[in-house]
């Protein structure tokens, strides 16, 4: 049986889940399509902040293994929420996700709507992580609202001037 530990100190006991032996996952959500430079910098800054949680619990005295999950929507959702069409299929994205050295680990079917809590517990996830561009879903709400709240969220600073439609358009 895996055994969950709640860290943080709210009365719900929100916060990191860790498990024995100690794992971690973050996680770094995308659409992944045509994967290019920008995309490559987002989870290389994944893995550091990877790193740097590393170092933190061995400075606390712990020793903690990260692993950095890349989650995928579903063409249909982005589809759904953005229109347009796409260059690869989502097997085509995982494909290329699990060919980058920092990806330890894939989701599918993560939903284009704001990210909970129950989704991260779900897919033993400890952190959401995201650009520090602001992701909005459709009717303006947060996508990462709920787990910032949680104190489950980590940024990295976003790529400039990349994107798989600059690419498109060029």
């Amino acid at each position: 049986m895996v055994e969950t530990n709640h860290i943080g100190n709210s009365a719900e006991g929100s916060g990191p889940l860790l498990r024995s032996p100690k794992t971690m996952r973050i996680l770094i959500c995308g659409c992944w399509d045509l994967m290019h430079t920008g995309h490559f910098n987002a989870i290389r800054q994944v893995s550091t902040i990877a790193h740097e949680i590393e170092k933190e619990k061995r400075l606390e005295g712990e020793t903690v293994h990260v692993e950095v999950v890349a989650g995928i929507h579903p063409n249909k959702e982005i589809r759904r929420v953005k229109g347009g069409e796409f260059v690869c299929s989502e097997e085509e994205k995982e494909t290329m996700l699990r060919a980058c050295k920092w990806v330890d680990d894939i989701v599918h079917d993560v939903p284009y709507r704001p990210l909970t809590v129950e989704f991260l517990d779900k897919h033993r996830i400890d952190y959401a992580v995201h650009g520090d561009d602001i992701a909005k879903a459709s009717d303006g709400t947060d996508m990462y609202g709920y787990v910032k709240e949680a104190g489950r969220y980590r940024e990295f600073r976003r790529s400039e001037c990349i994107s798989t439609t600059t690419l498109i358009n060029r």
